[in-house]
Parts: C-alpha cells; structure tokens; sequence
C-alpha cells in the first residue's frame, strides 16, 4: 500500500487579508463541497475509505483579524464535525505573522525571540478550547520549523507534524512580492521518510519508541521532467539542484512526472501533498487529482492521515 496525504491548509482566501474585515472562507466552503463528492470517486478506484487531512488556521494574527484566534474553528464547527465522522484529521497550522504598521501588511514574525513558540500555543489552546481534546497533527505555516518550535510541539502532545520539506534552501525574510513571508531554515538535512526525532535536532532521526513523528513533505528536483528520471534512491542534493514541494496547484505535466519519480525512488514510498484552500479554485489542482486517480499504481494507494500512515509504513 503507497499511503497518500492530502493534506489542505484551511484558511482565509486572500494570502494578505484586511485586518479590519471579517470575510467568511468561501474557498474553504467550496472545499467542504468538492471534496466531499470527489471523496466518492477516489474511493471507488481505491477501494478504500478515503480520509484527508484539514489543518487549520488558528493564530494570534487570525485573532486580530477576527477577534478569536479560533474563528475559523468554531465557525466551521459542523464542517469540521461532518468531517471526523467521515474519519479525517483536522489539526492546525499557525503562522507567526504580525501585522506591520510600516509596511501596511502582515509580515513574518518568526524572528522575534519566542514568538513563533507562543503562536504554537495559540493555535494548541485554540484547538482544544473548540473540540475540548487537543489536536494530533501540525502544519506550521510558511514552512517554518525550529528546534524550539519542535520541541514545545512535542511537550504540547502533537503527535504528527507535516511541516518539513526536504531540500528546500532557507528563507531570509526579505519581502515578496505578496508578503514578508519571514525567515526559515534550509531543509537539506531532513530525511526524505518519516522520522522520530534525535532529542535536540529535529533534523536528525533517531530511534525513538515515543514522541512526535515528522512526515516530511513530498518535495522532487525542480528539473524533472517525464523523459528524463532520475537513478533509483538518489539523496537531495540542493547544493546542485533546488528542490520544489508538490503542492497539487503545480503544472499537470511536471505533476505527473515528479510522482512517478517519487514512487521510483523511495524505498517505502508515500506521499504528502498540501494545497492552500483557495486553490480550490484552480483547475491544476482537479488535473493533478485525477492523475493520481488514473495512475496504474491508483489500487495501492491508500488516501489517509498521517496517523494510518505511520502504521503502514513503520
């Protein structure tokens, strides 16, 4: 079985959200929609439950947005419920942005001393305050991930985190074009499997009878192409080749060659595809679902949570 995570960061359309409205998340409604009939047709080609997983903003920039950090929680509530019944996972996915009165936007806010880690609490004490259990599964948002961040997720109980994206190179922080997105560490390090960690470098696998599982993301060379595959296994190599996360709004041609690679590669293949609700919209995304449904290996995979995955794998 090739466990599959579809993995949908709920959250507001506009990647840079007035401050001072209070717009529903009609993408994220139109996910609700979409997904629950195509859930059926993934199903039938399976042969298995389909189960997804949701991870959902709840952060301080989400409370001064909304006046609850868990907005998007608790107006959701029924959709969120209708969801577990059908066996997802909704976990969270914080970002540590801040508003910026300079720039008149939202910036990155995860270099100021402890404050990606009180986001985290946030989103935890969020979580809990809703469904009155704490969450499994984390997403942090922009792919930030530090050791601090880590080990408070691991104090917290988070079971499963979703963040890593192997061979990606570190982000400054410099402002984008949409956004001070705020810095990250380069991921050159992280293991291309699912992994318990080394205590004191999240980096670093370790042998580990508890604590928290890192799923790292599914990530391939940004020069791959279909006639062109690369060796069986080879390691990231980001010094000689950048590295692009498979998020399911990528080109259909490169889409479809980078999970045939991927299956090639890994020893114990899986995969790990995150998309942003208000892709919803994008018709890519539709391309790129139906590749994986018309794909010869489709009767193997199983569409799943991070929590059936470590079963099958590990």
């Amino acid at each position: 079985m090739i466990p599959v995570v579809l993995c949908i960061d709920a959250e507001h359309d506009d990647r840079v959200p007035p401050r001072d409205k209070r717009l529903r998340w009609k993408c994220l409604e139109m996910c609700f929609e979409h997904f629950r009939a195509y859930r059926k047709r993934l199903t039938r080609v399976t042969g298995r439950p389909v189960h997804l997983s949701w991870l959902v903003r709840a952060d301080p920039m989400i409370e001064t947005i909304y006046g609850d950090s868990a907005w998007g929680l608790g107006h959701y509530r029924q959709g969120w419920d209708q969801l577990c019944l059908a066996g997802d996972d909704i976990g969270v996915h914080p970002h540590a942005q801040v508003w910026s009165e300079k720039y008149g936007h939202w910036i990155g806010g995860q270099q100021r001393p402890g404050w990606a880690v009180r986001v985290l609490d946030v989103a935890f004490e969020s979580y809990q305050r809703v469904f009155r259990r704490p969450p499994a599964t984390i997403r942090f948002g922009e792919r930030f991930m530090s050791q601090e961040v880590a080990a408070r997720a691991e104090t917290l109980g988070f079971r499963f985190d979703l963040t890593l994206e192997p061979g990606r190179a570190a982000r400054s922080g410099k402002i984008s074009r949409e956004i001070m997105e705020g810095s990250c560490p380069s991921y050159f390090r992280v293991p291309r499997q699912p992994y318990r960690t080394k205590r004191g470098d999240y980096m670093m696998p370790a042998r580990r009878r508890s604590g928290m599982w890192f799923l790292p993301v599914s990530t391939v060379p940004a020069d791959e192409a279909p006639a062109s595959r690369p060796p069986h296994h080879r390691p990231v190599e980001p010094a000689r080749i950048p590295y692009v996360t498979l998020h399911l709004h990528l080109a259909p041609e490169f889409f479809r060659a980078a999970i045939d690679t991927l299956l090639d590669e890994l020893s114990r293949p899986y995969l790990v595809l995150p998309m942003r609700s208000d892709m919803i919209v994008r018709r890519d995304v539709w391309t790129n679902l139906e590749t994986l449904r018309a794909h010869p290996a489709a009767k193997r995979f199983v569409f799943t949570t991070a929590e059936e995955t470590i079963r099958i794998l590990v």
